[in-house]
């Protein structure tokens, strides 16, 4: 019998002063890319939240919405992500109200958004379970945005797409300015599935965002994450990809720009295991570093345990614009914060550019709302 939200939430109180932020530091020169000082406070009194604090509205087609508690039935809650992964899942869990469990089937499109409601909890902690079931057509957007209070929030997904399933997906996310913020999305990939997964940020005070892939057979994954830091903000973005299954493929792509005083981190890991024979996979990764004190990484791995693959490859992208490039457009009356525009929009675009339709067309619509907003107190560089 699955445990329940409850029998988490115990566990996790219990492993929260046992548990690390990372089991090792992400490298010999950089101890760790993410700030896990910033969020230390938040752990003196971790309270249970008020809300779920998700909401969903069905734009079209058969999308089934309960609270895992009422689901009635196994909802795979932490299939996934596990209390005793890390400080910050124990902590999540430890303040989680409950679950939201969104069922897709068939053809349908739907928007899945943040609210307020959460609570006294200095953590504020919002976990959504998706299921994609076998041969659904599916096109979501998960909206993370309007987060007012000093809290440190933790919006966890558990995706399990289906056999034969296909999904264009968005994450678009306004971290919070003033208070740190951990959003882990994992996907568990069955037989024949096919995900193309963007996500968009809007920089935070000091946001890290996860993102692992599970991929059986034949999976097929696009995924592409793009994220702009201003002055005194920082993003973390790692992604993985890991074939567990044959035959399967997988894009990842990253680019994150640091505007002056800015950070970016923009890494991740494709991975072929010995069961995962015949993949293909290649992961693309970037940093844009624009005007004085910007400071980015850019750590894309491989990791092969058989030696039969399709293809395996990875790439690190250059961290400044060509400068030829910056003078042509300048040629062509642009001022110089006009030129950088062009060019971090045809950076972002570029990693969702695999988006179709109306995933497409919001992801554009939302790029633009970034650029706005980061770009207007920009003077010089």
């Amino acid at each position: 019998m699955a445990n329940t939200v409850k029998e988490y939430r115990d566990k996790a109180r219990q492993l929260l002063g046992e548990l690390p932020f990372q089991k090792i530091s992400d490298s010999p020169t950089v101890k760790h890319y993410t700030d896990w000082r910033l969020f230390e406070p938040y752990f003196d009194r971790i309270d249970l939240c008020g809300d779920t604090g998700l909401e969903v509205e069905a734009l079209e087609g058969r999308v089934e919405v309960k609270d895992a508690s009422r689901f009635g039935e196994n909802p795979r809650l932490a299939e996934l992500i596990r209390p005793e992964e890390s400080k910050i899942t124990a902590a999540h869990y430890t303040a989680l109200k409950d679950a939201l469990v969104v069922r897709v089937s068939g053809k349908s499109r739907l928007i899945i958004r943040s609210r307020e409601g959460m609570g006294s909890s200095q953590v504020h902690a919002r976990h959504l379970i998706l299921l994609l079931e076998p041969g659904s057509r599916s096109e979501i957007m998960v909206e993370a945005s309007g987060f007012r209070d000093d809290a440190l929030e933790t919006l966890f997904i558990e995706l399990y797409a289906g056999e034969n399933s296909e999904s264009n997906m968005l994450f678009y996310a306004e971290p919070p300015l003033d208070s740190p913020s951990f959003f882990l999305v994992k996907k568990l990939m069955e037989k024949g599935s096919k995900l193309r997964y963007g996500y968009l940020s809007a920089g935070g005070f000091m946001h890290h965002q996860r993102e692992e892939a599970i991929m059986l057979e034949e999976a097929e994954l696009r995924s592409g994450g793009a994220f702009v830091a201003g002055k005194g903000e920082k993003v973390d973005y790692f992604a993985s990809a890991v074939h567990e299954g044959p035959r399967g493929f997988s894009r990842l792509r990253a680019t994150g720009v640091a505007l002056e005083g800015g950070y970016a981190v923009a890494r991740g890991v494709a991975k072929i295991d010995k069961r995962g024979e015949w993949s293909n996979t290649l992961f693309e990764g970037g940093v844009v570093l624009l005007g004085e004190g910007a400071r980015g990484y850019s750590a894309p791995m491989l990791e092969i345990g058989t030696g039969n693959v399709e293809e395996a490859r990875h790439e690190a992208l250059g961290s400044k614009p060509d400068e030829e490039t910056i003078f042509y457009l300048q040629s062509r009356g642009l001022s110089k914060v006009e030129a950088w525009r062009i060019i971090v929009y045809g950076a972002i675009e570029h990693q969702l550019d695999f988006l179709e339709g109306w995933a497409r067309e919001e992801a554009e619509e939302r790029s633009i709302k970034i650029l706005n907003t980061k770009l207007r107190d920009i003077k010089t560089f």
